[in-house]
C-alpha cells in the first residue's frame, strides 16, 4: 500500500492509502467508485447523536400549532447515527468538500495522490462537525510512504508447544524430514526413523517439559480401558493372581 496522508479529529486517526493494484472486481464497483480507502488507526465514540428534539423547539419557536408539534415529537426518538466506517471516512469526505485536501483519482475514482490547497504538506485548522452544527480541530499530514504487509500460515497448537522445549531444534528437523516425506511422497518411516529416535530421546530426557504428552495420552488409555468387575468371583480371582505376580 501507498499511505498518501494521515489525519485525525476529535474522534478519530487514519490513513488515506493508494490501491496500485486492482482489488475489486469491476462488477463489484459502485458506479460512484470506492470513496476513500483508508486504514484506521484509533476511534473514540462519537458523542450521542442529535435527535429531531431541535426540529421541534425550532418549530415551536417559529409558532408551529401543538398538533404539529406533537406529530414532530413522535418522531423524536428517530435519531440519526454513525456507523465506524462512517466515523473515519468522514473526516476524508470532509476534508475534501471544504477544499482543504485535494486528491487525485484514477478511472475507478480511487485516490492516487494528493495535495494541500495552500500547498504545504501539513495544515492544522477547523471544519464542520458532521452534525453540521459545530466546529471540529482536524489535523492532516502529507505522507509518502510504503507499507509492506504479509501473511504466514497458521501453527497448529502442538508445533508451537514442541518448538517452544527443550527439543524445539530436534523436532523442527523431525518436521522438516516429515514434510520432505510429504513432498517426495516417500516412506517417513524409513526416511525420518534417526530424526525420529533423536526426537524421542531428547523429549525423554526432558519429562519437566514433555512429559504432559505422557500423562495426557495415560489419560485417554485409561478413560478407553474398560474397567474391570470386581463382583464377579472370577474377576476377583484374576486380580488376586496380578497382585500375587507382581
Amino acid at each position: 500500500l501507498r499511505v498518501l496522508a494521515y489525519a485525525r479529529d476529535s474522534w478519530s486517526q487514519s490513513l488515506l492509502v493508494a490501491l496500485d493494484r486492482v482489488i475489486w472486481k469491476p462488477k463489484d464497483m459502485p458506479a460512484s467508485g470506492m470513496g476513500y480507502p483508508v486504514t484506521p488507526i484509533s476511534l473514540r465514540e462519537p458523542p450521542a447523536p442529535s435527535s429531531r428534539r431541535t426540529a421541534t423547539a425550532s418549530a415551536i419557536a417559529d409558532g408551529a400549532s401543538s398538533d404539529e408539534s406533537a406529530s414532530d415529537d413522535s418522531t423524536d426518538d428517530v435519531e440519526s447515527s454513525i456507523t465506524p466506517w462512517e466515523q473515519v471516512e468522514g473526516l476524508w469526505r470532509r476534508l475534501e468538500a471544504n477544499g482543504v485536501l485535494l486528491i487525485d483519482r484514477d478511472e475507478q475514482a480511487l485516490p492516487c495522490s494528493v495535495s494541500l490547497a495552500d500547498g504545504s504538506t501539513d495544515w492544522h485548522g477547523e471544519l464542520p462537525h458532521w452534525d453540521g452544527r459545530s466546529r471540529d480541530q482536524v489535523e492532516v499530514k502529507l505522507l509518502s510512504w510504503t507499507v509492506f504487509a504479509s501473511t504466514s500460515p497458521p501453527e497448529c497448537g502442538f508445533c508451537r508447544f514442541m518448538r517452544a522445549g527443550p527439543c524445539g531444534a530436534e523436532f523442527t528437523l523431525w518436521e522438516a524430514c516429515i514434510e520432505k516425506a510429504r513432498t517426495d511422497n516417500a516412506d517417513f518411516v524409513d526416511l525420518c526413523g534417526a530424526q525420529t529416535l533423536r526426537l524421542k530421546d531428547c523429549t525423554d530426557k526432558h519429562p519437566e517439559y514433555y512429559g504432559v504428552l505422557s500423562s495426557d495420552a495415560a489419560s485417554e488409555d485409561d478413560k478407553m480401558e474398560p474397567s474391570p468387575d470386581t463382583s464377579s468371583p472370577k474377576a476377583t480371582e484374576k486380580s488376586t493372581a496380578e497382585s500375587v505376580a507382581d
